[in-house]
């Protein structure tokens, strides 16, 4: 791996908030502001290019609803956001999917969710978005739902797939030859959470799970800083409570073909 640098301060705080990186740039979408635990709907761009916040000096529209405990995923020139606890912490969960257009700084509503959720990893894979488990409005009880919306076929709304084995929370996932891995998570959210090392592969052909070689350590509130690259899930940053090291700084990286 190569060496950090420094860069550019975000002009906002975006706790708990949804992240994307499209053409280049990083979106990154509402999230808490700061310590009162007030989500903003404020949409922020980075060019690291250039090393400069382009939202300092030219604002986006902003996300209809604010939020945290939400996931981004792109498509295309696209970035999808869905479900979040809506309002001053603790918030309720919603079913609210929103599509951003990039190019044009436009926001659509898309199909809503089956149900209420928060921080469930939502993924893209080929031409289809899933939202992976997640919580509900007592914000503890991690669920066993997995709900899969075709891009090409919105009218049809979400249907439903295999629940992933263990569900949690706070956690991503990502693609690798038409496979979905979850990464880490929590579970449980406001009383006992626990961050785990879990790593589930889906086959959306089979319809099926498979638990797959775990995380160093356990790492949950990874979501921004989980890619991958060059065939291989890279994880950056996160935490590991109740584990001595509630702040994790490490890099772990995996490669699904081994």
């Amino acid at each position: 791996m190569g060496e950090w640098l420094p860069a550019a301060p975000a002009p906002a705080n975006h706790i708990e908030g949804g992240t994307a990186a499209v053409n280049g740039k990083v979106y990154v979408f509402t999230g808490f502001a700061d310590s009162s635990l007030t989500p903003q709907n404020r949409v922020d761009v980075y060019n690291p290019a250039t090393n400069v916040w382009e939202t300092a000096l030219s604002p986006r529209a902003p996300m209809p609803i604010a939020a945290s405990h939400i996931q981004a995923a792109a498509e295309g020139h696209y970035v999808w956001l869905a479900g979040g606890f809506v309002g001053q912490h603790p918030g309720q969960p919603t079913q609210q999917v929103w599509r951003y257009d990039t190019v044009n700084d436009l926001w659509a509503a898309g199909p809503p969710l089956p149900q209420a959720r928060a921080s469930g990893g939502l993924v893209l894979n080929g031409r289809n978005l899933h939202y992976i488990s997640g919580l509900i409005a007592d914000r503890n009880t991690d669920q066993l739902s997995h709900w899969v919306l075709n891009l090409d076929n919105l009218g049809s709304g979400w249907a439903s797939a295999a629940s992933m084995p263990s569900p949690r929370n706070h956690f991503n996932g990502v693609t690798i030859d038409g496979i979905i891995y979850t990464i880490g998570g929590q579970f449980r959210h406001d009383t006992n959470p626990l961050d785990v090392a879990l790593v589930h592969a889906y086959n959306p052909i089979t319809n099926t799970w498979q638990e797959k070689a775990s995380l160093p350590s356990p790492r949950s509130h990874a979501e921004p800083g989980l890619f991958s690259l060059n065939d291989r899930i890279i994880v950056v940053g996160g935490r590991n409570d109740p584990g001595g090291q509630p702040t994790v700084s490490s890099v772990a990286e995996y490669n699904p073909q081994l």
